[in-house]
């Protein structure tokens, strides 16, 4: 990607459900995905940049950038499977004369934006925004599941926390490994800087 349309890009995402917005922001220290997109931009900055002063940190991120993929990809691969759980479910229930007959006149659904800033929108961070997507779908679901009238909410909470368990999982690798590569890259350059 060039200079230009790097500048000019910018991901955004809608989701259905607030619990999405908690987890993209949790406006604490608490660890959360605007947080870890961040670092992945961070991450993945360093591992392009070719400016001399910055060969260690480009070393070091391009090290770790193909760990960081995989953690995202395996956590993508978990959510798939979770997503396909769900939606089987929701088909049974659909297949079930007595949930068919049912007809849901559903509110027009509320969407709410997640938005990763112009500068952050990298091909690592846009592959780590994609699982909010996905986690948006489980939980669509399983609301749907609930509206059936098959699940009670606190069914319907609990399911969500567990299919989402793995994002929160993967949130916390990510965090730790990036972490790792700073206090590693900040601890190289200052040893250099005494020489």
């Amino acid at each position: 990607m060039d200079k230009r349309t790097q500048a000019e890009a910018k991901t955004k995402i809608l989701v259905r459900d607030k619990y999405l917005l908690a987890m993209w922001d949790s406006g604490s220290q608490r660890i959360c995905g605007k947080r870890v997109a961040l670092g992945l931009f961070s991450v993945e900055s360093f591992s392009s940049n070719k400016k001399p002063e910055h060969q260690v940190a480009r070393l070091l991120a391009e090290r770790i950038v193909p760990f960081l993929r995989d953690e995202i990809m395996q956590n993508e691969k978990v959510l798939r499977d979770n997503l396909k759980e769900v939606e089987k479910d929701l088909q049974d229930l659909q297949q079930d004369p007595l949930y068919a007959s049912i007809e849901l006149a559903e509110a027009p659904t509320q969407t709410y934006e997640i938005t990763v800033e112009q500068r952050g929108a990298w091909p690592l961070v846009n592959l780590f925004v994609r699982s909010f997507v996905l986690v948006d779908m489980i939980t669509s679901t399983l609301k749907r599941i609930h509206s059936l009238g098959a699940i009670d909410f606190s069914t319907y909470k609990r399911r969500e926390k567990k299919l989402a368990k793995p994002m929160w999982q993967t949130m916390t690798r990510l965090e730790e490994a990036i972490k790792g590569y700073h206090l590693q890259r900040k601890a190289i350059s200052n040893i250099k800087e005494t020489e």
